[in-house]
Protein backbone atom coordinates (compact mmCIF):
# COMPACT_ATOMS: atom_id res chain seq x y z
CA UNK A 1 0.00 0.00 0.00
CA UNK A 2 2.62 2.11 0.37
CA UNK A 3 3.94 1.72 -2.98
CA UNK A 4 0.40 2.89 -4.35
CA UNK A 5 0.39 5.94 -1.97
CA UNK A 6 3.55 7.02 -3.01
CA UNK A 7 3.09 6.68 -6.50
CA UNK A 8 -0.48 9.08 -6.33
CA UNK A 9 2.29 11.84 -5.88
CA UNK A 10 3.51 11.59 -9.18
CA UNK A 11 1.94 13.77 -11.46
CA UNK A 12 3.21 12.63 -14.64
CA UNK A 13 4.60 9.95 -17.09
CA UNK A 14 7.80 12.64 -17.07
CA UNK A 15 7.93 12.72 -13.27
CA UNK A 16 7.23 8.66 -13.22
CA UNK A 17 10.60 8.35 -15.55
CA UNK A 18 12.88 11.22 -13.53
CA UNK A 19 12.32 9.13 -10.35
CA UNK A 20 13.95 6.26 -11.79
CA UNK A 21 16.73 7.71 -13.73
CA UNK A 22 17.03 10.62 -11.47
CA UNK A 23 20.84 12.66 -11.54
CA UNK A 24 22.76 11.86 -8.48
CA UNK A 25 22.56 16.09 -8.08
CA UNK A 26 19.59 17.06 -8.48
CA UNK A 27 18.43 20.25 -7.40
CA UNK A 28 15.25 19.83 -7.09
CA UNK A 29 15.02 16.74 -5.38
CA UNK A 30 12.54 17.38 -2.25
CA UNK A 31 10.34 19.66 -3.98
CA UNK A 32 7.65 17.15 -5.52
CA UNK A 33 8.86 13.68 -6.24
CA UNK A 34 8.85 11.10 -3.62
CA UNK A 35 12.37 9.94 -2.11
CA UNK A 36 11.66 6.73 -4.06
CA UNK A 37 14.87 4.52 -5.41
CA UNK A 38 14.86 2.28 -8.11
CA UNK A 39 14.74 -0.92 -6.14
CA UNK A 40 11.60 0.37 -4.36
CA UNK A 41 9.82 1.12 -7.51
CA UNK A 42 10.84 -2.49 -9.02
CA UNK A 43 9.12 -3.93 -6.24
CA UNK A 44 6.03 -2.43 -7.76
CA UNK A 45 2.88 -5.27 -8.79
CA UNK A 46 3.25 -6.29 -12.88
CA UNK A 47 -0.64 -4.79 -12.77
CA UNK A 48 0.35 -1.08 -11.77
CA UNK A 49 3.50 -0.75 -13.68
CA UNK A 50 1.75 -2.15 -16.78
CA UNK A 51 -0.83 0.63 -16.45
CA UNK A 52 1.85 3.39 -15.89
CA UNK A 53 3.75 2.49 -18.97
CA UNK A 54 0.68 2.76 -21.12
CA UNK A 55 0.32 6.16 -20.06
CA UNK A 56 4.12 6.91 -20.95
CA UNK A 57 3.75 5.73 -24.82
CA UNK A 58 3.73 9.05 -27.01
CA UNK A 59 1.64 8.34 -29.59
CA UNK A 60 3.50 11.64 -31.03
CA UNK A 61 6.43 8.69 -32.30
CA UNK A 62 5.39 5.15 -33.72
CA UNK A 63 6.37 2.53 -31.21
CA UNK A 64 9.17 1.55 -33.41
CA UNK A 65 11.01 5.25 -32.00
CA UNK A 66 13.52 5.00 -29.85
CA UNK A 67 12.68 8.62 -28.43
CA UNK A 68 9.12 6.89 -27.08
CA UNK A 69 9.73 7.40 -23.23
CA UNK A 70 8.94 3.15 -22.77
CA UNK A 71 11.59 2.49 -24.72
CA UNK A 72 14.05 4.10 -21.72
CA UNK A 73 11.80 1.74 -18.92
CA UNK A 74 12.57 -1.16 -21.07
CA UNK A 75 16.24 -0.91 -20.25
CA UNK A 76 15.34 -1.02 -16.63
CA UNK A 77 15.34 -5.16 -16.23
CA UNK A 78 13.83 -7.83 -18.38
CA UNK A 79 11.12 -7.72 -16.31
CA UNK A 80 10.10 -4.65 -17.27
CA UNK A 81 10.39 -5.03 -20.98
CA UNK A 82 8.38 -8.18 -20.72
CA UNK A 83 5.63 -5.75 -18.84
CA UNK A 84 5.59 -3.38 -21.52
CA UNK A 85 6.09 -5.16 -25.08
CA UNK A 86 3.47 -7.50 -24.04
CA UNK A 87 0.50 -5.29 -22.97
CA UNK A 88 -1.36 -4.78 -26.46
CA UNK A 89 -1.49 -0.82 -25.18
CA UNK A 90 2.11 -1.12 -26.29
CA UNK A 91 1.36 -1.36 -30.07
CA UNK A 92 -1.65 0.84 -30.29
CA UNK A 93 -0.42 3.85 -31.87
CA UNK A 94 0.25 3.73 -35.60
CA UNK A 95 2.19 6.46 -36.72
CA UNK A 96 2.97 6.74 -40.06
CA UNK A 97 4.50 10.13 -40.28
CA UNK A 98 7.67 9.26 -37.86
CA UNK A 99 9.20 5.78 -39.42
CA UNK A 100 7.96 6.75 -42.93
CA UNK A 101 10.78 9.48 -42.92
CA UNK A 102 12.77 7.46 -41.07
CA UNK A 103 12.67 4.41 -43.30
CA UNK A 104 11.01 5.03 -46.89
CA UNK A 105 12.27 9.50 -47.31
CA UNK A 106 15.81 8.86 -47.65
CA UNK A 107 15.88 5.49 -49.46
CA UNK A 108 12.93 3.97 -50.94
CA UNK A 109 13.45 0.56 -51.36
CA UNK A 110 11.49 -2.53 -51.97
CA UNK A 111 12.63 -3.66 -48.53
CA UNK A 112 12.08 -0.52 -46.69
CA UNK A 113 8.64 -0.39 -48.14
CA UNK A 114 7.94 -4.20 -47.18
CA UNK A 115 9.03 -3.31 -43.94
CA UNK A 116 6.96 -0.69 -43.45
CA UNK A 117 3.90 -2.37 -44.27
CA UNK A 118 4.89 -5.65 -41.61
CA UNK A 119 4.81 -2.70 -39.17
CA UNK A 120 1.60 -1.78 -39.69
CA UNK A 121 0.27 -5.56 -39.81
CA UNK A 122 2.13 -6.21 -36.32
CA UNK A 123 0.77 -3.01 -34.32
CA UNK A 124 -2.54 -4.12 -35.71
CA UNK A 125 -2.03 -7.85 -34.79
CA UNK A 126 -0.41 -6.98 -31.22
CA UNK A 127 -2.31 -4.39 -30.18
CA UNK A 128 -5.24 -7.54 -29.59
CA UNK A 129 -8.41 -5.32 -29.02
CA UNK A 130 -6.78 -2.05 -27.65
CA UNK A 131 -8.09 0.79 -29.21
CA UNK A 132 -6.17 2.25 -31.92
CA UNK A 133 -4.56 5.71 -32.22
CA UNK A 134 -3.46 6.60 -36.42
CA UNK A 135 -1.82 9.61 -37.58
CA UNK A 136 -2.05 9.59 -41.36
CA UNK A 137 -0.81 11.63 -44.17
CA UNK A 138 0.40 11.05 -47.47
CA UNK A 139 4.17 11.03 -47.44
CA UNK A 140 7.14 10.84 -49.97
CA UNK A 141 5.40 7.05 -50.99
CA UNK A 142 1.71 7.92 -51.20
CA UNK A 143 1.39 3.83 -52.50
CA UNK A 144 2.33 2.96 -49.38
CA UNK A 145 0.01 5.15 -47.01
CA UNK A 146 -2.94 3.85 -49.78
CA UNK A 147 -1.28 0.13 -48.47
CA UNK A 148 -0.71 0.61 -44.61
CA UNK A 149 -4.79 1.95 -45.03
CA UNK A 150 -5.43 -1.10 -46.43
CA UNK A 151 -4.26 -2.90 -43.75
CA UNK A 152 -6.01 -1.15 -41.52
CA UNK A 153 -9.10 -1.40 -42.22
CA UNK A 154 -10.04 -4.50 -40.95
CA UNK A 155 -9.69 -3.33 -37.84
CA UNK A 156 -11.46 0.15 -37.92
CA UNK A 157 -14.04 -1.13 -35.49
CA UNK A 158 -10.99 -0.58 -32.94
CA UNK A 159 -9.80 3.30 -34.44
CA UNK A 160 -10.44 5.61 -31.48
CA UNK A 161 -8.64 8.35 -32.31
CA UNK A 162 -6.65 9.58 -35.38
CA UNK A 163 -4.98 12.69 -36.80
CA UNK A 164 -5.46 12.66 -40.51
CA UNK A 165 -4.33 14.69 -43.42
CA UNK A 166 -5.97 13.45 -46.67
CA UNK A 167 -5.78 14.05 -50.19
CA UNK A 168 -8.37 13.18 -52.21
CA UNK A 169 -7.53 9.56 -52.46
CA UNK A 170 -7.63 8.74 -49.26
CA UNK A 171 -11.05 10.95 -48.83
CA UNK A 172 -12.37 8.89 -50.76
CA UNK A 173 -10.79 5.64 -49.55
CA UNK A 174 -12.27 6.25 -46.20
CA UNK A 175 -16.00 7.46 -47.17
CA UNK A 176 -15.51 4.29 -49.48
CA UNK A 177 -15.05 1.84 -46.30
CA UNK A 178 -18.56 0.51 -45.55
CA UNK A 179 -17.94 -0.93 -42.15
CA UNK A 180 -17.26 2.59 -41.37
CA UNK A 181 -15.70 3.67 -37.68
CA UNK A 182 -17.89 3.21 -35.07
CA UNK A 183 -15.79 3.80 -32.19
CA UNK A 184 -13.46 6.69 -33.57
CA UNK A 185 -14.25 9.28 -31.29
CA UNK A 186 -11.06 12.07 -31.13
CA UNK A 187 -10.52 13.52 -34.83
CA UNK A 188 -7.90 16.13 -36.01
CA UNK A 189 -8.35 16.54 -39.87
CA UNK A 190 -7.05 18.69 -42.62
CA UNK A 191 -7.12 18.14 -46.39
CA UNK A 192 -4.23 18.72 -48.66
CA UNK A 193 -6.78 19.59 -51.91
CA UNK A 194 -8.25 22.98 -52.16
CA UNK A 195 -11.21 20.77 -53.28
CA UNK A 196 -12.27 19.34 -49.82
CA UNK A 197 -15.98 19.18 -50.27
CA UNK A 198 -16.15 15.94 -48.95
CA UNK A 199 -15.19 16.55 -45.14
CA UNK A 200 -18.56 17.18 -43.94
CA UNK A 201 -19.46 14.28 -45.68
CA UNK A 202 -17.16 12.22 -43.45
CA UNK A 203 -17.60 13.59 -40.44
CA UNK A 204 -21.53 13.35 -40.55
CA UNK A 205 -20.65 9.54 -40.71
CA UNK A 206 -18.61 9.23 -37.57
CA UNK A 207 -21.60 8.45 -35.03
CA UNK A 208 -19.55 8.35 -32.13
CA UNK A 209 -17.22 11.50 -32.61
CA UNK A 210 -16.88 13.34 -29.22
CA UNK A 211 -13.83 15.26 -30.00
CA UNK A 212 -13.24 17.66 -33.52
CA UNK A 213 -10.23 19.30 -34.65
CA UNK A 214 -9.88 21.23 -37.76
CA UNK A 215 -6.11 21.63 -38.71
CA UNK A 216 -7.10 24.46 -41.95
CA UNK A 217 -9.47 26.85 -41.81
CA UNK A 218 -13.75 26.23 -41.29
CA UNK A 219 -15.85 26.46 -44.72
CA UNK A 220 -18.79 28.76 -44.08
CA UNK A 221 -20.12 25.97 -46.46
CA UNK A 222 -20.13 23.27 -44.65
CA UNK A 223 -21.62 25.22 -41.66
CA UNK A 224 -25.38 23.56 -42.38
CA UNK A 225 -24.43 20.45 -43.03
CA UNK A 226 -22.65 20.59 -39.43
CA UNK A 227 -25.02 20.62 -37.11
CA UNK A 228 -25.76 17.21 -36.62
CA UNK A 229 -21.81 17.11 -35.65
CA UNK A 230 -21.60 20.23 -33.49
CA UNK A 231 -24.44 18.25 -31.44
CA UNK A 232 -22.88 15.58 -30.38
CA UNK A 233 -19.39 16.92 -29.71
CA UNK A 234 -18.12 17.60 -26.26
CA UNK A 235 -14.33 19.04 -27.70
CA UNK A 236 -14.19 21.31 -30.74
CA UNK A 237 -11.09 23.16 -32.31
CA UNK A 238 -11.67 25.97 -34.14
CA UNK A 239 -8.32 27.03 -36.14
CA UNK A 240 -8.46 30.29 -39.08
CA UNK A 241 -11.98 30.77 -38.11
CA UNK A 242 -13.72 34.27 -38.39
CA UNK A 243 -16.00 35.57 -35.84
CA UNK A 244 -19.07 35.46 -37.63
CA UNK A 245 -18.30 31.39 -37.90
CA UNK A 246 -17.61 31.13 -34.51
CA UNK A 247 -20.82 33.00 -33.57
CA UNK A 248 -23.10 30.69 -35.66
CA UNK A 249 -21.20 27.21 -34.30
CA UNK A 250 -21.90 28.37 -30.76
CA UNK A 251 -25.89 27.72 -30.18
CA UNK A 252 -25.76 24.23 -31.26
CA UNK A 253 -23.11 22.79 -28.99
CA UNK A 254 -24.27 20.50 -25.91
CA UNK A 255 -24.11 21.56 -22.44
CA UNK A 256 -20.60 20.52 -21.43
CA UNK A 257 -18.75 21.78 -24.65
CA UNK A 258 -15.23 22.70 -24.59
CA UNK A 259 -14.50 25.24 -27.36
CA UNK A 260 -11.22 26.31 -28.53
CA UNK A 261 -10.13 28.97 -31.27
CA UNK A 262 -6.58 29.38 -32.51
CA UNK A 263 -5.30 31.88 -34.86
CA UNK A 264 -9.01 33.54 -34.95
CA UNK A 265 -8.66 35.62 -38.19
CA UNK A 266 -11.54 38.39 -38.04
CA UNK A 267 -15.08 40.08 -38.63
CA UNK A 268 -16.44 39.44 -41.68
CA UNK A 269 -19.00 42.50 -41.30
CA UNK A 270 -18.60 43.46 -38.12
CA UNK A 271 -22.20 45.65 -38.43
CA UNK A 272 -24.31 42.53 -39.10
CA UNK A 273 -22.49 39.98 -36.51
CA UNK A 274 -25.28 38.08 -34.29
CA UNK A 275 -24.94 38.37 -30.92
CA UNK A 276 -25.83 34.22 -29.20
CA UNK A 277 -28.55 34.83 -26.87
CA UNK A 278 -27.65 31.76 -25.33
CA UNK A 279 -24.85 29.28 -25.59
CA UNK A 280 -24.24 25.99 -23.35
CA UNK A 281 -20.57 25.93 -24.02
CA UNK A 282 -18.36 24.85 -20.74
CA UNK A 283 -14.94 25.80 -21.65
CA UNK A 284 -13.69 28.65 -24.12
CA UNK A 285 -10.12 29.24 -25.35
CA UNK A 286 -8.43 31.55 -27.18
CA UNK A 287 -4.88 31.33 -28.55
CA UNK A 288 -2.87 33.61 -30.79
CA UNK A 289 -6.37 35.48 -31.33
CA UNK A 290 -5.70 39.72 -31.55
CA UNK A 291 -7.63 41.55 -29.15
CA UNK A 292 -10.54 43.11 -31.73
CA UNK A 293 -11.17 39.22 -32.23
CA UNK A 294 -11.60 38.63 -28.36
CA UNK A 295 -13.68 41.08 -27.95
CA UNK A 296 -16.09 40.85 -30.52
CA UNK A 297 -16.83 37.24 -29.72
CA UNK A 298 -16.86 37.97 -26.00
CA UNK A 299 -19.65 41.08 -26.56
CA UNK A 300 -21.72 38.93 -28.53
CA UNK A 301 -21.39 36.00 -26.72
CA UNK A 302 -24.01 34.85 -23.39
CA UNK A 303 -22.73 31.52 -21.58
CA UNK A 304 -24.54 31.23 -18.35
CA UNK A 305 -22.83 27.64 -18.25
CA UNK A 306 -19.17 29.02 -19.03
CA UNK A 307 -16.32 27.60 -15.75
CA UNK A 308 -13.13 27.32 -17.62
CA UNK A 309 -11.33 30.63 -20.04
CA UNK A 310 -8.19 30.88 -21.35
CA UNK A 311 -6.81 33.97 -23.44
CA UNK A 312 -3.10 32.86 -24.03
CA UNK A 313 -2.26 36.28 -25.23
CA UNK A 314 -3.40 39.72 -25.39
CA UNK A 315 -2.37 43.25 -25.70
CA UNK A 316 -5.18 45.27 -24.51
CA UNK A 317 -6.64 44.44 -21.28
CA UNK A 318 -10.13 42.46 -21.88
CA UNK A 319 -11.20 42.41 -17.95
CA UNK A 320 -13.80 45.15 -18.93
CA UNK A 321 -15.55 42.93 -22.03
CA UNK A 322 -14.55 39.76 -19.72
CA UNK A 323 -16.13 41.41 -16.90
CA UNK A 324 -19.44 42.14 -18.91
CA UNK A 325 -19.67 39.02 -20.43
CA UNK A 326 -20.00 37.08 -17.14
CA UNK A 327 -22.31 39.47 -15.33
CA UNK A 328 -24.88 39.40 -18.65
CA UNK A 329 -24.23 35.32 -18.36
CA UNK A 330 -24.52 35.42 -14.82
CA UNK A 331 -21.45 32.62 -15.14
CA UNK A 332 -19.05 32.00 -12.22
CA UNK A 333 -15.32 31.10 -13.36
CA UNK A 334 -13.76 28.48 -11.77
CA UNK A 335 -10.77 28.26 -14.10
CA UNK A 336 -8.59 30.96 -15.34
CA UNK A 337 -5.52 30.83 -17.48
CA UNK A 338 -4.05 34.43 -18.88
CA UNK A 339 -1.27 35.39 -20.83
CA UNK A 340 -0.24 38.51 -19.69
CA UNK A 341 1.47 40.82 -22.60
CA UNK A 342 5.07 40.34 -23.49
CA UNK A 343 5.79 43.36 -25.94
CA UNK A 344 3.52 46.59 -26.52
CA UNK A 345 3.72 49.92 -27.79
CA UNK A 346 1.48 51.41 -25.20
CA UNK A 347 3.49 53.66 -22.22
CA UNK A 348 3.40 51.76 -18.46
CA UNK A 349 1.32 48.24 -20.24
CA UNK A 350 2.96 46.72 -17.17
CA UNK A 351 0.98 49.11 -14.72
CA UNK A 352 -2.49 49.20 -16.55
CA UNK A 353 -2.43 45.30 -16.96
CA UNK A 354 -1.03 44.30 -13.74
CA UNK A 355 -3.78 46.81 -12.07
CA UNK A 356 -6.36 45.44 -14.47
CA UNK A 357 -5.71 42.05 -13.63
CA UNK A 358 -5.75 42.49 -9.72
CA UNK A 359 -8.94 44.51 -9.80
CA UNK A 360 -10.40 41.93 -11.58
CA UNK A 361 -9.54 39.09 -9.52
CA UNK A 362 -10.54 41.44 -6.13
CA UNK A 363 -14.22 41.47 -8.05
CA UNK A 364 -17.16 39.37 -7.45
CA UNK A 365 -15.44 37.43 -10.47
CA UNK A 366 -12.52 36.01 -9.20
CA UNK A 367 -14.40 34.67 -5.52
CA UNK A 368 -15.71 31.54 -7.92
CA UNK A 369 -11.88 30.94 -9.17
CA UNK A 370 -10.84 27.43 -7.95
CA UNK A 371 -7.36 27.32 -10.41
CA UNK A 372 -5.47 30.20 -11.79
CA UNK A 373 -2.63 29.96 -14.92
CA UNK A 374 -0.96 33.18 -15.16
CA UNK A 375 2.18 33.54 -17.89
CA UNK A 376 3.87 36.28 -16.77
CA UNK A 377 5.56 39.13 -18.06
CA UNK A 378 9.07 38.59 -19.52
CA UNK A 379 11.44 37.52 -17.03
CA UNK A 380 12.72 39.32 -14.44
CA UNK A 381 10.33 42.14 -15.47
CA UNK A 382 9.45 43.88 -12.04
CA UNK A 383 5.85 44.01 -12.42
CA UNK A 384 5.73 40.16 -11.94
CA UNK A 385 7.08 40.63 -8.00
CA UNK A 386 4.78 43.17 -7.22
CA UNK A 387 1.80 40.98 -9.03
CA UNK A 388 3.19 37.92 -6.92
CA UNK A 389 3.06 40.24 -3.57
CA UNK A 390 -0.35 41.52 -4.17
CA UNK A 391 -1.47 37.92 -4.80
CA UNK A 392 0.05 37.43 -1.51
CA UNK A 393 -1.57 39.94 0.06
CA UNK A 394 1.30 41.90 0.73
CA UNK A 395 0.60 45.96 0.28
CA UNK A 396 2.11 47.67 -2.49
CA UNK A 397 5.57 48.93 -2.59
CA UNK A 398 5.51 49.76 -6.15
CA UNK A 399 6.02 53.52 -6.54
CA UNK A 400 4.27 53.26 -10.11
CA UNK A 401 1.56 51.70 -8.68
CA UNK A 402 1.12 52.24 -4.58
CA UNK A 403 -2.29 51.00 -4.17
CA UNK A 404 -2.56 47.83 -5.68
CA UNK A 405 -5.37 45.87 -5.35
CA UNK A 406 -4.89 42.45 -3.29
CA UNK A 407 -7.62 39.89 -4.20
CA UNK A 408 -8.33 37.30 -1.55
CA UNK A 409 -9.29 34.47 -4.54
CA UNK A 410 -11.21 32.63 -1.31
CA UNK A 411 -11.45 29.66 -3.13
CA UNK A 412 -8.33 28.61 -5.31
CA UNK A 413 -6.62 25.69 -4.84
CA UNK A 414 -3.90 25.73 -7.44
CA UNK A 415 -1.51 28.40 -9.07
CA UNK A 416 0.33 28.25 -12.07
CA UNK A 417 3.29 30.96 -12.78
CA UNK A 418 4.80 30.61 -15.87
CA UNK A 419 8.02 32.89 -16.38
CA UNK A 420 8.24 33.54 -12.52
CA UNK A 421 12.11 33.78 -12.32
CA UNK A 422 12.39 34.87 -8.36
CA UNK A 423 14.57 32.38 -6.45
CA UNK A 424 16.04 34.67 -3.99
CA UNK A 425 14.79 35.15 -0.50
CA UNK A 426 12.18 37.54 -1.22
CA UNK A 427 10.43 35.20 -3.39
CA UNK A 428 11.15 32.63 -1.42
CA UNK A 429 9.06 34.36 1.39
CA UNK A 430 6.32 36.18 -1.18
CA UNK A 431 5.65 32.46 -1.94
CA UNK A 432 5.39 31.12 1.87
CA UNK A 433 2.89 34.08 2.52
CA UNK A 434 1.01 33.24 -0.75
CA UNK A 435 0.42 29.69 0.59
CA UNK A 436 -0.15 31.01 4.67
CA UNK A 437 -3.00 33.49 3.29
CA UNK A 438 -4.79 30.71 1.29
CA UNK A 439 -5.06 28.09 3.97
CA UNK A 440 -6.21 25.79 4.28
CA UNK A 441 -7.98 25.98 0.77
CA UNK A 442 -4.86 26.25 -1.19
CA UNK A 443 -3.57 22.35 -2.74
CA UNK A 444 -0.52 23.12 -5.22
CA UNK A 445 1.80 25.65 -6.76
CA UNK A 446 4.06 25.32 -10.19
CA UNK A 447 6.19 27.48 -11.82
CA UNK A 448 7.70 27.00 -15.14
CA UNK A 449 11.03 26.16 -15.87
CA UNK A 450 13.69 25.36 -12.81
CA UNK A 451 11.82 25.49 -9.17
CA UNK A 452 13.17 28.01 -6.27
CA UNK A 453 15.65 25.68 -4.62
CA UNK A 454 13.78 26.16 -0.92
CA UNK A 455 15.44 26.14 2.35
CA UNK A 456 14.01 22.98 4.16
CA UNK A 457 12.00 25.09 6.76
CA UNK A 458 10.68 26.65 4.48
CA UNK A 459 9.44 23.70 2.24
CA UNK A 460 8.14 21.71 5.84
CA UNK A 461 6.37 25.14 6.40
CA UNK A 462 4.45 24.70 3.01
CA UNK A 463 3.71 20.98 4.30
CA UNK A 464 2.05 22.73 7.10
CA UNK A 465 0.51 24.83 4.93
CA UNK A 466 -0.99 21.61 3.12
CA UNK A 467 0.59 23.10 -0.39
CA UNK A 468 2.59 21.08 -2.52
CA UNK A 469 5.21 21.85 -5.16
CA UNK A 470 4.21 19.70 -8.55
CA UNK A 471 6.78 18.97 -11.46
CA UNK A 472 4.28 19.38 -14.17
CA UNK A 473 1.34 20.98 -14.48
CA UNK A 474 -2.03 20.38 -16.45
CA UNK A 475 -5.14 22.38 -15.99
CA UNK A 476 -7.34 20.05 -18.34
CA UNK A 477 -8.16 20.49 -22.40
CA UNK A 478 -9.52 24.17 -22.90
Amino acid sequence: MSSLFEMTVLCSGKSFIAAVFRPVHDLHAGLSLPKLKVPHILGLPDELLSEIFSHLVDPWFSTFNRRNPVWALTKVCVRWREIAVHDPRFWRDINCRDWIADDIEKTSTHSNYSRAVNRTELQVSRSAQAPLTLELIPGPAPTLTYDIFARLLASSDRLESAILILDNNLMQRFLEHKAGFPALKRLRIASTDEQDEAIPKLLQGLTALEDLRFVDQLRPQWLPSLVPVWNRLNNCELKHCVVDDVLLVMPHFLPGTRLAIVSGLFARDLESLKPVEECHIFSLSFDQCNDMYITEVLNNTTAPSLKRLAIWQYQREPFDTLSAMLTRSSAALTHLALGLPSISNVPDFDVTSTISLLAFLNSSHGESLVDLDLQLFDSYHSANNHLVKSLALIPSTWQLAPHLPLPSLPNLRALALRGYMDDGYDGERRLLMFAAHHYPVLQSLWIEGALPVFSKKSIEALHDHGVEFVRSYDMGWW
